[in-house]
């Protein structure tokens, strides 16, 4: 099933799912095919929902609503695993910085999703220390 059609869209809207992973294939998209997608998945996250996007991207240092996807390679590019949080859904954080595409080394990013009443990073979360 095509969850970026319309139709299918409108078929999983009741379903409200609390995950949507998008891993390593937004980078093949176009940046309106990027903005549908992400629109589309919003449209079928639950309310406590969040969607995880892992591809060669980075958060624009501008505006958090932002991305800025890497489209060829080259020594400068980022790997990173970015959350939208539909208790911000217009904010996309940076939840882990991955040294390479390789996925071997990593360090966790800034961001913060929404837990009960609270927001805490992922190493708060899951009881880190964030070094």
């Amino acid at each position: 099933m095509n969850f970026l059609d319309p139709d299918s869209v409108d078929y999983l809207k009741s379903w409200q799912f609390d995950v949507i992973l998008f891993s390593s294939i937004m980078y093949q998209h176009s940046s309106a095919e990027r903005e549908r997608d992400i629109e589309a998945a919003k449209q079928i996250a639950s309310k406590n929902g969040i969607i995880l996007i892992q591809d060669d991207v980075k958060v624009s240092d501008s505006d958090a609503g932002k991305t800025h996807f890497y489209e060829s390679w080259s020594n400068d590019w980022q790997y990173n695993t970015l959350a939208i949080d539909m208790y911000n859904p217009d904010e996309l954080q940076t939840l882990i910085e991955w040294k390479t595409n390789l996925c071997r080394t990593m360090r966790f990013g800034v961001g913060k999703l929404a837990v009960g009443s609270s927001v805490k990073t992922l190493p708060e979360l899951l009881g880190l220390d964030p070094c």
